[in-house]
Parts: C-alpha cells; sequence; structure tokens
C-alpha cells in the first residue's frame, strides 16, 4: 500500500465555493514521480464574481496551510498543490473586473516561486470567458475536461487597452504559446472581433492543457493519489452547531433534523457537527435524511456549510446514511481498557465506533439488501468516499478489493472481485476489503468496518475519544459551538403523538363531527372537529411522510361516505359501513406507518387500531350525554335549537314517533319551522316532527307535504 499524505481543503465562504478535491498531480512526464512523494493540498473553487476581497480571502487561507506544508517539506519533502476549480458544478465563468483577476492571476504565478514544492493547477470542465481566463493561464498546470472551452476575452466591437494586453503577456509569457494568448484577445489582424475560444482538442494541440482530458474531480483525485479525507474544511470556522440525531431514524427524526438544520444556517452557521446515536428505523426516511444532508450546500454555493459527521460508538446500521452525506466522518474509539471488538455477542453497543453492522436490520427487513446497498452507494458517490464499500456494508455476496493501475500514474480505488477478474493485469492489488485484508476466509456476511479501518480506506478523517477530542482535532472553541436542542414544535408533536392525547383528539373530534351532523349550522363543533384532525394528522405526519396522504384521502372518502348514509341515502348500509370503516383505517394507518405484510404485522396493526375503536365509543356516549343535557346547561343550551312550542309539546311529538302515527302523515301538509339541510323539524298542526326534505335546503316557513314515511323516517317536499 502506497503512503499517502494528507489533504486539506479550505473552501471559502460567500466569494468562493466549497472544495470537492484536495490535489491535483500534474500529467507531465514528471507527475508519476512526483506522485510518489508525499503529496498534499488545497483546493479552492473560483466564482464567476471574482472580486480584490475574494483574492484576499484567499491569500489569508493559504498561509496557514502553506506555512505547515514549508516546515514539514523541510525535514520530509513533498509537493503541495493548489488546485483551482475554475467551473464549480459546472457552470460557467465569466468575469468583467480586470483588476480583481490580475491580483488574483498575480498571486498565482508567484506562488511555486516563493514556497518550493508548490504546484499550481487549474480544472476547467465548463466555459471560462472574458478576464476569468487570466488566472487560469497563471497556473503552471491547465487540466481540460471534454466540456472545456477557454477564450473570448474579447467580445466582438471591443478591444482590450495596451496595458491589459501587456498583463496577458507577461502572466503568459513562460508558459504559454504568446500567439495562442493573443488570439484569446482578439485576431491579431484585427483587433475589435470576436477572440478564439479553445476546446479540449484545439487547446490540447496548441500545448494550451495537459493532453489526457479529466472527466470529473474525482478521477483527477485518483490520478494524483490523493485520500478523499478532509476534503472540505471551512475558513471561517467562527459558527458552528451540533446536531444530535438519536434513536430509531423514523420521519419524526428527518423532519427534526431538517427544522435543526434549518435553524442553525439561518443563524449563519459555517460548520454543522451531527452527532450520530441512531440505529434501526426505516431504510427510506434514512435514506430521505442522508439525501437531504448531503444537499445542504447545492443552494448555496457561496456560502457552503461544512458538515461533520461523527460516528459514536452506539450508530449501526441506518447510521450510514447520514454518515456518507456529510464532507468529513469522524468516528469514535473505545475508551481505555475496553475491548473495541467484544465477543460476547452483544451486538447493543461497541467500545468502538462502526459503519455499516447491519446483519441484525437486515434478517428483521428481509430482501432490502440491494436496495439499501444501492442507496448507500449513490449517497457515498456524491460525496466521493468509495462506492462499492459503501454497497459492501449490506451486500453479503459482494467482495470486495482495493487496486491501483499495474501501469502509469493513478490512485487507489475499489472494486467488486467480479470487476478484478475482468482485466486483473490492468490492476495491481493493494489489500482486500472484504474479506479484511484476507485475514480469513469468505463468509459471505455484510462488511462491517470498525472506526480503524474506516481510517485505513480515508474514509473516516479521524479517529477521536469524545466530543471534547473532536473539538480539538477539528479546532473548534468548545464553549462556542452551540447545541441545536428540542424547540416547541419538537415538545408539541412529542405530546401530540402520545397514545393517550391521540385516543382523547379523535374521541373528541368524532364527538363534535356528531353534533355538527345532529344539529346542522351550528358550526363549533364542526371547526373543533377540524381541528382536532389536523392536529393529529401533522403531529403523526413527522413520523411516516407521505404515508400520511394517502391515510388523509381515505379520511376524506370514509367521510364522505357517511354524509352521502346520513344525508342522501338515510339509513346504515354498505355505504356508512365503508365510511366508519375507512376512517378508523386511516387513523390505524397514519399511526402504524404501511399496510400490513404478514400476520403479525396485521395483529400490530389492530393494536394501533384498538384505542379508535375506544375513541368510537367514547364518542357515541359523548353525544348521547350532550344531547341529552346540553339544552339545560346555561349559555351551552344556546347551541340547541328550541322552535317555540306551547305547554305539552314534548309529549305530542313524543306520540308523532310511534309507527302507526306517523303513517297517518303520508301526505299531510306542515310548515318547516328549521331550515332543512335536508335533516330538520316540520310543525304539523302543534308537533314538531323530525324530518328529511328531498332533494335541497328548505327554508324557515316553507309549506312541505309528507310524500313517504318508512319506519321513522319521515320524507317532505317542498309545496
Amino acid at each position: 500500500m502506497h503512503p499517502i499524505g494528507t489533504a486539506v481543503l479550505f473552501p471559502l465562504p460567500r466569494a468562493w465555493l466549497r472544495g470537492l478535491v484536495l490535489a491535483l498531480v500534474a500529467l507531465s512526464p514528471g507527475a508519476v514521480v512526483a506522485a510518489e512523494k508525499a503529496v498534499s493540498g488545497i483546493i479552492v473553487q473560483i466564482p464567476a464574481s471574482i472580486t480584490t476581497e475574494s483574492v484576499a480571502r484567499l491569500r489569508s487561507s493559504l498561509h496557514g496551510s502553506l506555512k505547515r506544508f514549508e516546515q514539514e517539506a523541510s525535514a520530509k519533502g513533498g509537493q503541495f498543490v493548489v488546485l483551482c476549480d475554475f467551473n464549480p458544478e459546472g457552470r460557467r465563468n465569466e468575469c468583467d473586473d480586470f483588476g480583481a483577476c490580475y491580483s488574483l492571476a498575480n498571486y498565482l504565478s508567484r506562488l511555486p516561486t516563493e514556497t518550493k514544492g508548490v504546484l499550481t493547477v487549474a480544472y476547467v470542465h465548463g466555459d471560462i470567458r472574458r478576464h476569468s481566463v487570466l488566472p487560469v493561464l497563471a497556473c503552471q498546470e491547465i487540466v481540460f475536461s471534454e466540456k472545456a472551452r477557454l477564450g473570448q476575452v474579447v467580445v466582438a466591437g471591443k478591444t482590450l487597452p495596451r496595458p491589459e494586453i501587456a498583463a496577458y503577456e507577461e502572466i503568459g509569457r513562460s508558459r504559454r504559446p504568446r500567439k495562442v494568448v493573443l488570439e484569446m484577445l482578439g485576431p491579431s489582424d484585427a483587433f475589435g472581433q470576436e477572440g478564439a475560444l479553445y476546446d479540449f482538442t484545439q487547446a490540447s494541440k496548441l500545448g494550451l492543457c495537459q493532453p489526457k482530458a479529466a472527466a470529473t474531480l474525482d478521477e483527477v483525485r485518483l490520478t494524483y493519489r490523493l485520500p478523499r479525507t478532509n476534503l472540505r474544511k471551512s475558513i471561517d470556522r467562527s459558527l458552528a452547531w451540533r446536531i444530535p440525531v438519536e434513536g430509531a431514524i423514523t420521519g419524526e427524526v428527518v423532519e427534526k433534523t431538517r427544522r435543526r438544520v434549518e435553524r442553525a444556517i439561518r443563524a449563519r452557521a459555517n460548520v454543522i457537527v451531527f452527532e450520530l446515536r441512531c440505529q434501526g428505523g426505516d431504510s427510506d426516511r434514512a435514506n430521505e435524511l442522508g439525501r437531504y444532508l448531503a444537499s445542504i450546500n447545492d443552494d448555496r454555493p457561496d456560502d457552503p456549510v461544512e458538515t461533520i459527521a461523527y460516528v459514536t460508538n452506539v450508530a449501526r446500521n441506518l447510521a450510514a446514511f447520514p454518515a456518507f452525506a456529510c464532507n468529513k466522518i469522524v468516528m469514535q474509539r473505545p475508551p481505555t481498557g475496553i475491548d473495541p471488538n467484544p465477543d460476547d455477542g452483544d451486538d447493543s453497543t461497541y467500545g468502538e465506533a462502526r459503519l455499516g453492522d447491519f446483519g441484525t436490520y437486515l434478517k428483521e427487513n428481509k430482501n432490502l439488501e440491494r436496495i439499501i446497498g444501492d442507496h448507500l452507494a449513490d449517497l457515498a458517490a456524491k460525496n466521493l468516499y468509495p462506492a462499492e464499500v459503501a454497497r459492501a456494508l449490506t451486500r453479503a455476496d459482494l467482495q470486495v478489493v482495493a487496486v491501483e493501475p499495474a501501469t502509469g500514474a493513478g490512485g487507489r480505488t475499489f472494486l467488486t472481485k467480479e470487476e478484478y477478474e475482468l482485466s486483473p493485469k490492468k490492476w495491481r492489488v493493494l489489500e482486500w476489503v472484504k474479506p479484511w485484508h484476507r485475514e480469513a476466509r469468505f463468509e459471505g456476511k455484510p462488511l462491517t468496518l470498525s472506526a480503524t479501518q474506516a481510517q485505513e480506506l480515508d474514509i473516516a478523517s479521524s479517529v477521536v475519544k469524545d466530543l471534547a477530542d473532536l473539538y480539538e482535532v477539528e479546532g473548534l472553541e468548545p464553549l462556542q459551538v452551540k447545541v441545536a436542542e428540542s424547540d416547541w414544535l419538537d415538545g408539541l408533536g412529542d405530546f401530540l403523538r402520545d397514545p393517550w392525547t391521540s385516543m382523547i383528539l379523535i374521541m373528541v373530534a368524532i364527538t363534535c363531527l356528531m353534533l355538527e351532523f345532529k344539529m346542522p349550522g351550528v358550526g363549533l363543533p364542526g371547526v373543533i372537529a377540524a381541528i382536532c384532525f389536523v392536529l393529529f394528522f401533522w403531529a403523526h405526519s413527522q413520523l411516516h411522510g407521505q404515508i400520511t396522504w394517502l391515510a388523509i384521502l381515505l379520511f376524506v372518502l370514509g367521510l364522505i361516505l357517511i354524509g352521502m348514509e346520513i344525508f342522501v341515502l338515510p339509513g346504515f348500509g354498505i355505504t356508512g359501513i365503508s365510511g366508519t370503516l375507512l376512517v378508523l383505517a386511516s387513523l390505524g394507518l397514519v399511526v402504524y406507518g404501511h399496510w400490513p405484510r404478514s400476520g403479525s404485522e396485521w395483529v400490530g396493526f389492530g393494536n394501533k387500531l384498538a384505542p379508535f375503536g375506544v375513541s368510537l365509543l367514547g364518542s357515541l356516549v359523548g353525544v348521547i350525554l350532550v344531547v341529552r343535557y346540553l339544552s339545560h346547561i346555561p349559555i351551552l343550551n344556546r347551541l340547541v335549537l328550541r322552535p317555540g312550542a306551547e305547554p305539552g309539546e314534548e309529549e305530542v311529538e313524543a306520540g308523532w314517533h310511534q309507527h302507526a302515527e306517523l303513517q297517518a302523515l303520508l301526505g299531510a301538509i306542515g310548515v318547516a319551522a328549521t331550515p332543512l339541510r335536508p335533516a330538520g323539524k316540520t310543525q304539523f298542526g302543534e308537533a314538531f316532527v323530525d324530518v328529511v326534505a328531498e332533494g335541497g335546503y328548505i327554508m324557515p316557513g316553507t309549506r312541505v307535504q309528507v310524500i313517504e314515511v318508512e319506519g321513522g323516517r319521515v320524507v317532505v317536499k317542498e309545496v
């Protein structure tokens, strides 16, 4: 295994974008020799808007790193690579500020002469135009991608002042063909025309760039034999936050973490340490969390946040998702006197942090090995961690080997056994990752990496004793690191998700819903029911995310069917039963999280649903009590509509509810005493009878006629 130096990346906030790769080895004939030396480096990503302030920040950020390199190189030798990425995220770079661009170019051109062993490299993988071309020309090496284009310093119809032309000649004098540089300023025989714009084919033939194109930054990194650890490191680390991620990874954990990250970013944090104490949960939610953390800087190109995953000794399996999503992984070593790899069979805790350990989880969640492995590999590749190693954390069938090209320049890469055996002569084996160093025969188990092994593979940047040790290693002031504690929304969500709270919410909601149906037009019970249901679904939406929308749709459909049963198809038939079952199923689904897939899960689903059955029974009792006693409660009795009636009315009305007497009403004409929506009361003589209107709404005082009597149901129409 070849020795690999430490590389550190300092992305510049605001004016400078975060870095992705540490250093670049020259592709010239002497590059292979240089690559064998200890190599360290730094990357800065150049924004489209180069300013004088940007240049000053670059000089400040490089000062400390260059001084440390000088001290180490005096004893050990080596090379320090300053890699300038001029097209971060593939964006076009086009700056009109000649003064700022010349200042940057002048600084880059002087670096190799002021500090022995420094190599400046420009990586171009998009369009570079206008005065942004000048600092590119100032670098010792220029590496193009197939999509790169460089030139057109002058647009059609304009010419450069003579001093600016002289600056281009000065910067490019010793490294670039003079004619090639001047062509980018405009044709020599016709100044004022558009300057040349060179693509990779043209630039390589003219000696403007290296003869081999580099498609990605990761490809460049491998070519230059640089580890991916410490790829990003903020210059300004004055605002650091720590966010704990604990317990099973559920929708609730994802939502909490998202809110805390957004709170930290609003507070202008530039370093976030995620303290991972999580294990188990839902793999889809873990993947969702990982993708969110990996995308934090996607919309913050000018003000990146450095993310550090602190993998504690209690984190395992799904904790790999947020770990691979961060720019850097730091793992916990075992306390003094604790065996880092206990043999007692207890896998609940470990003396040493581990990445992986999916064995138990996959036994409980069968047929997910490939899905989880592919998701982990995609996430790892996004942050330049070895994808095949990440995939092997869940794939028992994979064997992984670390190799390097058998001939020529190239760095360590990771292949599956099958990929290696397709062309074994092309590679030289450095070490076996799975099974680890061939120390044991292949047993067909998922890979689990200890902190020491992860560091050896350049996945973990360091191994620390505890948080205090991490702060010291990362240069953070412990007293200034803010901890993102639970906020009031977390507390409210926890309270509303409590089983007793949920049961009471549903009982109150159903009770008020029944009262609203019983006493149409009142409004207050309906409002209370809506608030209770909204609180219930909101609280549980944090746990199960998308499944909550399905539950809400089923719930609304259930209410519609119940409403049809009450107002359109009176009685209690298939429609009402179906609506009730859908409402109960939606409540159980939002609490349980998914449709049951086995007998044991149906039992669990039933257990989750049982409290809502109790709520339904409690609601029925509550409605009976309210209907019976509400009219006798001061103030609240105003909610009950009491039409004017003569003494003895109640006895008369009760008499009309006898089946024979109701039949006698067929064809009778009365007056609507209340709004019929369509249920309400109609006065026949001195008696008031509960009726249902045919069709729609009937105003009070309207003459109506009984057209149908079925049991205790009286149907009327307007006449």
